[in-house]
Parts: C-alpha cells; structure tokens; sequence
C-alpha cells in the first residue's frame, strides 16, 4: 500500500499530501492549481521534512502564546560605525556639498544685476558694432541675426550676452540700407524690445555710421514713444547725408529711456493688420496699410509710421518711413498707409509696423 508524504509547491509555497507513487511525476497542486514536478526522496529526507515540519508547528504554537507586543517588538542595533571608510565617505560628501553652497552664494553676490531704467542711463544694448570699439564703448564685441519679427517674440541671443532675455532693452541692427529718396538717407533697421515690467514713454536711440576704415560718417536716430512691457518693435533709425555716401558698418552711441526734451504726454497708438500692397513685377515701389487706434483720450492731429519689409523668409529686405496727415480721434479705429520705394515688390512678403503721434 503505498505511503502518504508531504510536499511543497514551487509557486505558491504551500504543503500538500501526495501518495509515495506519485514521486518524480507531475502533479497538480491542489492550492494554486498550477503543475509542479515532485522529485522522487529518502527515507532520510522524509523523516527530515516530517520532523522540520514538528518544529515549525511547534515554533508557531508558541509564538500564538505569547503576547501582541511581544510578538512585534523590534530591537534596535548597538553600537556606533563598524566601518571607518563609510565614515570617510560621508565626510567628503558633506564637505563637497558646503563647498557647493558656498561657491552658488558667492557667485549670486558678485553676478551682474539688470539695470533700472528709472535711472535714465545709458543700458546694456547687443548689436552688430565695428571690428574696433573706442574707449568707453558701450557696445558688445559681436552680433547675432535678428529672428523673424513678431510682437511676442523673445530677444534674439548673441555670443556677448548669455541671456539677452534679462537684459532690459535688447537691440540690433540687422541692416544697414543706403540710398534711400532721393540717395541722401540711410536706415539702420532692426529690432528692439521692452523687456521691463512697465512701459517706456520715450526712448531714444542714436547708431554712429562708419565707413570701411571705420571712419565715423554721421549718425542714425529713432525715438520711440510708449513702448510697452514685453513687445517687440521695428527699429527704423534714420540718417540724412549727401549723394554718394555709403555706410560699412555701425556703432551703437546713445540708447536713453526718457531723454530729455522729449515730451512724455503723447497718447499711445495701436498699429495692427499691417499689410503690402505690392506689385509682383520688378516695380520698386509700393504701400504699407495699417489699421491704428489712438488709444489715449484727447484726438491726435497725425501719425507717425515706419514699417520694415521682410521677404517671405522673414529677412529684410527694406523700410517705409512718413508722417500722415489723419486726424486720430480716441478709440476710432483709421487706417493709415504710407509708401515705400527702392525696394523691388517681388521681394516683399509682409511688414512690421509701428505708429505713435509726430514729435
């Protein structure tokens, strides 16, 4: 007759009984189900699962006697650190972060802070300036391209400054374009944002022109009214010559956030579906139109516009400057246009504007 013996499920972990026939076969597990091969044993080794079998009982029977607190109190190890290379370790890491720290506050203390426009000084600026700067030159060693324009876009990076988004005004010139009129004005255009946290009532921005042996020729000069926090704006600064001139390169000279003798009480005007109407020929000559609304509360007698032609890669390509005579009653919406010329119309795609009343 054949013997009963105990036998434990690979997966579940649980005992089971099974006859001694059934050893070195394939068997069911009656807990989990799943099929587990019994390997055939000993006499020894069944006497020696049979007695482990009493001690774990009896080692479970005793732990039930003894009481709930008893049963989970836990027993804290003594003593200090075994190991004095862990030790060492936490020492040295210890002593890496503090060096850190410090290294982080020291480095805060001394940084450069923005500047503050209140003061009605001269502010960091990035541009395109010439190969050699004189003494005292505010402007930086090297420039960067302008990205496509839009009124939400972030200032352009450059190599001189690691964030230009901090710096208060960044500028640039991105072209310099002679022989406009009638070949007695040069524009230096370009882009320029507020990057304070108020408006700018008045900014004025002087650019000194040079001439391939950087010989000083004149210089450039756009004033900008009420320039509002985070907006970008084009940059038309204009400078009036004889016939013949021609401008190699640029310098930044003055940049002054309310420069005297500029009145700070002109109403601000919104410039908005700007738009070309060009000719696809090789015409050089065309209109910019611009929807304005004075949003101040007295009329304004006329509006001052200028506008940056870009190709439809966003690249410059020409300017548009004038003054219209169109009274601007608050809050009426106008639309307003002015002409461009010496750029060809197949060449442009798009304009950005900008309005404010004639100083």
């Amino acid at each position: 007759m054949a013997q009963t013996i105990s036998a434990q499920c690979n997966f579940c972990h649980k005992r089971f009984q099974l006859r001694s026939d059934q050893l070195n076969r394939n068997v069911r597990c009656p807990h989990c189900k799943m099929i587990v091969r019994i390997p055939a044993t000993s006499a020894t080794a069944r006497q020696a699962v049979a007695e482990m079998d009493d001690i774990i009982a009896q080692e479970k029977s005793e732990q039930e006697k003894r009481p709930i607190t008893a049963r989970h109190e836990v027993k804290l190890a003594t003593g200090g650190v075994r190991s004095k290379n862990v030790a060492i370790v936490w020492l040295v890491l210890l002593g890496v972060a503090l060096v850190v720290c410090i290294g982080f506050f020291v480095y805060w203390a001394i940084s450069p802070k923005p500047h503050n426009l209140a003061q009605n000084s001269t502010v960091p600026i990035m541009g395109k300036p010439a190969p050699s700067q004189p003494a005292g030159s505010t402007a930086p060693a090297t420039g960067a391209k302008a990205m496509p324009a839009d009124t939400q876009a972030a200032a352009p990076q450059t190599a001189a400054t690691p964030n230009p988004k901090d710096e208060p005004v960044p500028f640039e010139v991105e072209r310099i374009i002679s022989g406009y009129k009638d070949g007695t004005v040069t524009y230096a255009l370009g882009r320029i944002k507020n990057n304070t946290g108020a408006p700018i009532k008045t900014l004025k921005i002087v650019i000194s022109m040079l001439d391939a042996k950087d010989k000083e020729l004149g210089a450039a000069t756009a004033v900008l009214l009420n320039l509002p926090p985070g907006v970008t704006v084009p940059l038309v600064a204009e400078w009036q010559h004889e016939p013949g001139v021609r401008v190699a390169r640029w310098r930044l000279s003055e940049m002054t956030p309310d420069a005297p003798g500029i009145s700070r009480d002109l109403p601000p005007i919104l410039a908005e579906d700007a738009w070309a109407v060009r000719d696809t020929s090789l015409t050089s000559t065309g209109e910019i139109k611009a929807k304005v609304t004075n949003l101040g509360t007295i009329p304004v007698r006329a509006v001052e516009m200028f506008a940056i032609l870009l190709d439809s890669s966003g690249k410059i390509v020409g300017a548009a400057k004038g003054v219209v005579d169109q009274p601007l009653l608050p809050k009426k919406p106008e639309t307003v246009k002015i002409s461009w010329e010496r750029t060809p119309g197949h060449q442009v795609a798009s304009a950005e504007v900008w309005a404010q009343p004639p100083l």
